[in-house]
């Protein structure tokens, strides 16, 4: 009878181990879980900011394509004296502070490049307004520099994502 019962309590005595361990075991794999799937929602919330600034690249790029070239008759363009960038300036600053969390130094370095030519370019529009002959050769100068920027900015995010 007492062989017994030291079977009964031995056989007790692994089930309670085998439960502990296995608990152990199912903790630690939940919280691996856990950190791989907070891990996989921020890289889907960082491409979607890369994708975002993107599209914002390229539509106020877009911007200083028409003050470029303008002598070209199959390119839509404007007139110098048009040129006013601050809403699409605005537009992208904005687009920037609220994704510039997820962007790494070198982007976020040539982004603040841009905003700052972007606020000289503001300038240069309000000096268009106020006198507006003297400045009106350096619009397209300025569009093209940008632009350069600009198109640096966006190579740089297709090699942070990998793209070619």
């Amino acid at each position: 009878m007492s062989d017994e019962i030291i079977i009964a309590a031995l056989t007790v005595f692994v089930s309670i181990i085998t439960f502990i361990v296995t608990s152990v075991l199912q903790f630690i794999r939940d919280k691996m879980r856990n950190k791989q799937e907070k891990i996989m929602r921020v890289l889907e919330y960082q491409v979607d900011a890369y994708r975002q600034m993107y599209n914002s690249l390229l539509e106020y790029r877009d911007y200083f394509m028409l003050f470029v070239d303008s002598a070209n008759e199959f390119k839509e363009s404007e007139v110098p004296e048009k040129f006013s960038p601050l809403e699409c300036n605005t537009k992208f600053r904005n687009n920037y502070n609220l994704n510039k969390l997820f962007f790494s130094k070198t982007l976020d370095d040539k982004i603040i490049n841009i905003l700052e030519h972007g606020e000289i370019l503001n300038n240069l529009a309000i000096s268009l307004c106020t006198s507006s002959d003297d400045f009106i050769e350096c619009v397209e100068m300025h569009c093209k520099r940008i632009i350069v920027e600009i198109e640096s900015c966006i190579k740089e995010i297709r090699k942070e994502l990998g793209i070619k």
